[in-house]
């Protein structure tokens, strides 16, 4: 099966193996910074065809698929991002946006909801998910060790792992006019436990969004916060509130209306109001039929400006300023624009051409590059808008020639570039003098056996646009796997992995250029087998 995805596809390195399936972290042929994930599923009685085809067919991330009689590989784009705590704390809107969060990882979930138990069990864990750009992002990634098949597996487990995950989102002190809704939402998820009538994804999601919905947002525009009543109370025979008089909310099954009146916008706050005595047999149609109708021409009042204003939304468009700075990068800061009423740039598509051929691509805002060879490129440059408009191309291009002042030259003021940053080496690591690019000594990490060695660079205190590179040479040319990752006090901050193969006759220019999170620490790790790796003059800037 390896040569079916070979001719698009790299393994370059063993993630995991073990009796259900092979995964390997490996790169694109032809774009060498895309990072991939192969995951190869062996066909069991956990793992059937039928098992295969529904995954397959409800993963956002899929690059490529092939499946014979034993196993099945599935293919997806490795995501980067943060964790949902680092976003929480970052957000400036938390109510809302901790809800829509809510909100997006049920919807993801109630799309396995015919998988095995295990699988969903895998999929539902909080640790499957990040934020990048304010969206909740499901990396896909299934990990079935033997302990997680064979454990004896109900859909209560899972409702566990939903409430942990939704716990953690509500754990915050909300705004007055958003109290209502959490207390609700809390409510309800701590419900949800001991709820056996609620035993599906589906149904979870569904029963979150009667009261997601409809009051989060229909009943938005509302200057007073709108009540918020369960579906239907357990009352005594008297009309009280059973329980010491609290209100007790009895979620019905998914899709099925309420007794009290069977309303679908009870939760709007729109029929709340308790009649009198007299009245409470039921509304009156024609009163029910009226407040409907007033309803929908509301609806239709703000949702077709809505319209007409993404349809009269002319594309963005795309631009961006290019400099070479002082280390022979070439940096390219994005200028394009966006037009209409709360509009905005929402995705970038870089691409590099060699001639016709297309040699590298990035997603992030601002894109730096360091050539190795001389010649002449072309820069594109497209962007989409938050209204899925996507602006013409727009192209530069450059020249890239080498100077006395590049990098590539030796340095002749005889200083040693390594001694400008204060770094922390771990076992296996050390300055040594008999290999060096420049100056007088380099960083050697020794590999005995499978290893990982790990470099820190320490009190950098970054944040926004920054470019690390180094230079590297290899006493063999076998792959490695590179994590950077931003500290501060022992908490990661984010984390970015390359995967590449050293020269060995020669020193290789290497670079991390990325949109990052306020970090004081940068740590370099590095994972290799049985060689000796050399790193030398290291460089740290920002741009905007």
């Amino acid at each position: 099966m390896k040569d079916i995805y070979n001719q698009e596809f790299s393994a370059t390195h063993l993630f995991q193996e073990n009796a259900y399936q092979k995964i390997y972290m490996g790169e694109s042929i032809k774009h060498s910074d895309q990072v991939v994930l192969i995951n190869e599923l062996i066909k069991s009685d956990l793992i059937t065809h039928e098992v295969i085809s529904d995954l397959r067919a409800h993963l956002d991330h899929l690059l490529f698929f092939t499946e014979d009689d034993r196993s099945a590989t599935f293919i997806i784009d490795y995501k980067e991002g943060m964790s949902v705590t680092q976003a929480l704390q970052n957000n400036q809107n938390p109510a809302k946006f901790r809800i829509n969060l809510l909100q997006d990882y049920l919807s993801k979930l109630s799309r396995f909801d015919t998988l095995p138990l295990v699988l969903q069990y895998i999929l539902s864990s909080p640790s499957q998910f990040f934020v990048k750009d304010h969206d909740l992002i499901h990396n896909e990634l299934i990990v079935i060790d033997e302990s997680k098949a064979m454990m004896p597996m109900d859909f209560g487990m899972i409702k566990a792992r939903i409430h942990e995950f939704a716990t953690h989102l509500l754990d915050f002190e909300p705004a007055p006019e958003d109290l209502p809704l959490v207390l609700t939402l809390k409510e309800f998820f701590d419900n949800l436990i001991t709820d056996d009538s609620i035993d599906t994804l589906a149904a979870i999601y569904e029963s979150f969004k009667k009261i997601y919905l409809y009051d989060f947002y229909l009943d938005d525009s509302d200057p007073e916060p709108p009540v918020i009543v369960p579906l239907e109370e357990k009352a005594s025979p008297t009309g009280d509130k059973t329980d010491g008089g609290r209100n007790i909310p009895v979620y019905p099954e998914p899709g099925t209306p309420t007794e009290d009146e069977k309303k679908p916008f009870a939760l709007a706050g729109l029929f709340n109001r308790n009649p009198p005595d007299e009245e409470k047999e039921g509304p009156n149609p024609l009163v029910l039929g009226l407040v409907l109708l007033a309803v929908a021409i509301a609806l239709f009042a703000i949702f077709i400006p809505m319209i007409n204003r993404i349809t009269d939304v002319p594309p963005p468009t795309a631009s961006f300023e290019k400099q070479k700075d002082t280390e022979g990068n070439w940096v390219f800061t994005n200028r394009s624009e966006a037009y209409g009423e709360d509009n905005r740039i929402e995705d970038f598509d870089w691409s590099v051409y060699e001639g016709e051929k297309k040699i590298y691509s990035a997603s992030s805002e601002n894109y730096i590059h360091y050539f190795n060879e001389e010649g002449v490129y072309r820069i594109d440059l497209k962007v989409r808008d938050r209204y899925d408009n996507w602006s013409e191309v727009y192209s530069e291009e450059i020249l890239e020639e080498r100077t006395s002042t590049d990098p590539l030259a030796e340095s002749s003021s005889g200083e040693e570039s390594l001694d400008r940053y204060a770094i922390g080496m771990e076992d296996g690591v050390t300055f040594i003098q008999e290999e060096s690019r420049s100056g007088d000594k380099s960083i050697a990490m020794v590999f005995e056996g499978s290893q990982t060695r790990t470099i820190t660079l320490e009190n950098q205190n970054l944040a926004g646009n920054i470019g690390f590179s180094f230079w590297m040479k290899g006493s063999e040319s076998v792959p490695l796997s590179f994590t950077l990752k931003g500290v501060t006090d022992d908490e990661e901050i984010f984390s970015i992995d390359r995967f590449y193969t050293p020269k060995t006759e020669e020193w290789q220019k290497i670079s991390f250029n990325d949109n990052v999170y306020l970090s004081r620490d940068l740590v370099l790790s590095v994972s290799g087998r049985d060689l000796t790796l050399w790193i030398d003059d290291i460089s740290i800037s920002t741009y905007k």
